[in-house]
């Protein structure tokens, strides 16, 4: 019994000495439509942390980044959003714009003749 009651204190506190800190970023990514944007991606300028929305547009991000600094919030199909973060305790909604891409031209390449590795022109070693 006394162990269980160690285990239950205990928990709480390496939750907080692990975010000791550091600071938990959260929010929701929507589009023009108000609907939840599933899989968008964001990121912090310059550094390698990273995280991507759920299935209800809903991210959170923990980081020891310094303030101020930038998150970046993209998706297929939206235009990317950049936005200054200065204050820890806040809660994002972030509302994506539709993006349009038009290519000049498309390329695609094929060979009808099927090549196995060993009847290759080049000499692997």
């Amino acid at each position: 019994m006394k162990n269980i009651f160690t285990l239950l204190f205990l928990i709480p506190v390496a939750a907080n000495a692990q975010l000791n800190g550091s600071v938990l970023l959260s929010g929701n990514v929507i589009n023009d439509k108000q609907e939840s944007v599933p899989n968008a991606s964001i990121s912090i300028k310059g550094s390698l942390h990273g995280t991507v929305t759920d299935s209800t547009g809903h991210f959170s991000l923990v980081t020891n980044q310094k303030f101020p600094f930038s998150i970046i919030i993209s998706s297929v199909g939206f235009a990317p959003q950049e936005i200054l973060i200065k204050n820890p305790n806040a809660n994002l909604a972030v509302q994506l714009t539709t993006q349009n891409y038009l290519a000049n031209e498309i390329v695609v390449t094929a060979s009808r003749k099927a090549e196995k590795l060993l009847q290759s022109p080049v000499s692997i070693e």
